[in-house]
């Protein structure tokens, strides 16, 4: 039996498990090669960002959340794919906070994050049947899906991420 102090410590983690096992459970979306679906939502500077604007590009859009575990340890590589693109003008990088807590453009540049932040796009997240943290979708120059990775984004990930961006860019 666990401790009685240690299951306390325990129960935000666990809710966030929880939580993201429901919201998988109830999973919808566009497919691989179906059309990445229209969105309008306000970035942090209070600019409009449309998937429109990026036509032409590939786009990685990262659904994710403050309090979200998996998120946080995946930072790191999704900056990294940032870099990797820096200065290539036919590649967008949508960091979209699936929340209402927590304070997203903090976190983002607590960790140097260099990507677009939208830090209310449960409307972005719902259109794109996210309902597990963090999810991973690569739109590609022609407006379709074309990678999608649901979990942490480990070294295989951010390899996969980069090669699907890569294909998308010939």
């Amino acid at each position: 039996m666990m401790p009685r102090r240690s299951l306390a410590r325990s129960a935000p983690a666990l809710g966030g498990i929880v939580a993201s096992a429901l919201l998988a459970a109830c999973s919808s979306g566009p497919a691989l090669h179906e059309p990445a679906p229209a969105f309008s939502a306000t970035d942090v500077d209070g600019q409009t960002v449309t998937l429109a604007a990026y036509e032409g590009k590939v786009v990685l859009m990262d659904f994710w959340a403050t309090w979200c575990g998996p998120c946080r340890a995946s930072t790191p590589n999704v900056q990294r794919i940032a870099e990797h693109y820096e200065g290539n003008p036919r590649v967008g990088v949508l960091a979209v906070h699936f929340d209402d807590t927590g304070d997203p453009a903090a976190y983002v540049a607590e960790h140097g994050l260099d990507a677009r932040l939208i830090p209310n796009g449960n409307a972005v997240a719902r259109a794109y049947g996210v309902n597990a943290l963090p999810t991973f979708v690569v739109v590609g120059t022609d407006g379709t899906v074309v990678y999608r990775h649901t979990g942490q984004m480990g070294d295989r990930v951010r390899e996969e991420v980069i090669a699907a961006i890569d294909a998308a860019l010939r």
